[in-house]
Order: structure tokens, then sequence, then C-alpha cells
């Protein structure tokens, strides 16, 4: 197996914000002490695993990675990597500092994701994000100042209280910076959130709509391509990472919650500490939450659609796609281009629609 990729998960954040339904916990005092366990058990998880080949590239997601010691965590797994991996790290503003990103970005993690999400700081206290859009500031230009060039800054849209004059002046704010990728995600409220229950008052969907259209004009004219229906880049600064997920390659995740995907199976670890870490240390695998096979065909199409180059003809099986794909065709959603499907300008917003009628 080669060009496969790696993901760890950090579960650790300083505080757990209202829209979050990843798997996460609060480091305080109580939980703190879990972390050098836990950081001993993903090496150990890592090393009960066996996978062919070094990885191709390696992503630090959570929760908030840089809570804890991540180049120590990092010197554990770079021998897993190939020389020229792409090994990322999500890091939120004020969790970091000059000095602990020089130690991360001498480790060898080479390319930093900066959570911004607005740069309104009454935005960002409604959604009870700890940062201000100074901290940003001060974490963008540290990690320029600790040597990283490969910076990605995640931002949301239709947010509560989010205007679309406010979306486009966090667009022209960040543009301004120049990061090498952005990342911009419409907001979506998932049950068991804070913000589900507080049910706060939200733009509308069409106002979403908007924002989305005015995040693609204002980011081409800013110089940035956009390779995915959420995702912009410099020339040849698209993430390598998160391309293995939507060319339907292959990947293991470690850690609590953690996905993987491997030959005709998917899996997900279970979500909790003490299970994950008991389980690890006696030698044995990472207790699963949820297990199933692929639906390969079905994973080709859709994941491959959320990429504006689209999926090759040859890998899509006409014999069970093609009605599907020839109304949409039809109702100019879906075009073919140079022997491949993509999503047409007026498919992106109702990308949602297509992937539910295809599948």
């Amino acid at each position: 197996m080669s060009g496969w990729g790696l993901y760890v998960h950090i579960p650790f954040c300083p505080y757990k914000c209202d829209y979050c339904d990843f798997v996460a916990v609060t480091a305080g005092p109580r939980t703190r002490q879990w972390i050098p366990r836990y950081m001993a058990a993903l090496v150990r998880e890592m090393e009960n695993e066996r996978w062919d080949g070094p990885a191709a590239t390696a992503f630090y997601g959570g929760g908030t990675p840089t809570v804890v010691p991540l180049a120590e965590l990092h010197e554990q797994f770079k021998r897993q990597l190939a020389p020229d991996a792409e090994v990322t790290a999500e890091a939120n503003p004020g969790t970091v500092t000059v000095d602990s990103l020089r130690a991360m970005r001498k480790a060898g993690i080479n390319r930093l994701s900066i959570g911004l999400q607005s740069s309104q700081d009454r935005i960002l206290q409604g959604l009870h994000r700890l940062h201000t859009f100074q901290d940003f500031l001060d974490a963008y230009r540290a990690a320029r100042e600790a040597g990283f060039d490969n910076l990605n800054v995640d931002l949301m849209y239709g947010l509560p209280g989010q205007s679309l004059a406010d979306w486009r002046e966090t667009l022209a704010q960040v543009c301004d910076l120049g990061p090498e990728h952005l990342s911009a995600y419409g907001l979506q409220v998932e049950e068991g959130t804070v913000l589900f229950a507080r049910r706060p008052s939200l733009p509308t969907d069409d106002d979403q709509a908007e924002m989305y259209e005015v995040a693609r004009r204002d980011l081409a004219d800013a110089g940035y391509e956009q390779y995915e229906i959420s995702n912009w880049c410099r020339p040849a600064r698209a993430c390598a990472h998160n391309l293995l997920y939507w060319r339907n390659e292959q990947w293991l995740g470690l850690g609590v919650g953690a996905a993987s995907q491997g030959g005709s199976r998917r899996w997900t670890n279970a979500s909790r500490l003490a299970p994950y870490c008991e389980a690890v240390e006696a030698g044995q695998p990472a207790p699963v939450r949820d297990a199933e096979p692929r639906d390969i065909a079905s994973d080709v199409l859709v994941l491959g659609l959320r990429l504006r180059e689209g999926v090759p003809a040859a890998a899509i099986d006409m014999d069970r796609f093609g009605p599907a794909i020839d109304a949409h065709v039809a109702r100019g959603w879906l075009q073919w281009r140079q022997g491949r499907l993509r999503l047409t300008d007026a498919g992106l917003p109702v990308a949602n629609q297509v992937w539910s009628d295809l599948l």
C-alpha cells in the first residue's frame, strides 16, 4: 500500500465551541492528566498497525492539537512518514507561541491550519470562541516568524449575527494576509451541540447561498483557485492530505473517534478515552464503534464530485448512476468536460441534493 495518509486525533480543547460535534473534551485540571497517557497510547496504536510503506501525508486534528506538546509527539511518528510528507497541524489562536511553533517546525510539521472562523469579535464571542481577531493575527504572524510557509485559515459563514458585509470583511482581511490556503465552510447546526440547544437566529438558506457565491467571487479576485467545494489555494498549494479523502484513497486514523479507510473497509474508533487507552496499552486494537464495508462506486462518485476536477468517466458505474447523472446534466447541475464529470457553477450550491439523488 503506497500513498496512504495518517490522521492523528487530539481530542483536548481549552473549551468546546458551541457548534462543535467532533470528539473533543475540555482540557481542564482533571482531563489534563490524560494527555501524557493518551499521547503514549497513540504511539502504541501506530506500532500495533501494519500498513505498507511510509505515509505520504499526516494530519494532526482535533480538538485542538496545539494544547499538547505536539513537537514531542510528532518526533514519535516521523519514522512512519515519507521524507517529503506533507504534515499538517490544526491550531487555535491563543494556544501557540513563536517558541512552540518553532519547535513544531523543527520537528518536521510543515503546514499549519489556523482556526479563525470570523474576524468580528462579537461573532466569535457569540460562538464562545476563546480568541479575538487580534489573537488570530498574533498567531498568524508567529507562524510566519517560526518559518511556516504553508498556512491555511479556516473560516465559517452562515454564523449567528453574521451579515454579508461581515463575511466580505472577513474574506478581505484574511486575503490581505496572503495565506497559501483557505477553507470556508457553511455552518451546519448538528443535533447534540450547544448551538442546537440554543436555537439562535441564523442567516437564511438564501443568505448562506449568497455568502458562498461571494466567497467564490472574492477569493477568485484575490488570486485563489477553488479546487474543492469548500477549499481554495494558491497554485500548487492544495492540501495533499484532504485530497486523499476526496480521491477515495486510503488512510489510517489514530485516537478516539478517528476514522480509517483501507481495502474494502471503513471503520471508526470508539470515542471514550479510558477504554481506548486501556485496550491499546494491553496490545489490543483500539475499540471500534462503527465498521462497514465500503460502497466504493458511491464513494468514488460522491467524494470525487467535491473536487472541481471532477471524476474520470472510466471510474463511474454508468449502469448504476447513469440515469441520475443524465437528469442532472439536463438540469445544468452536472457537466461532462474533457472526459470527466463535474459539478457546474450552478450545481455547487445544491451539491447535497445532487449527491442525494445520485445515491
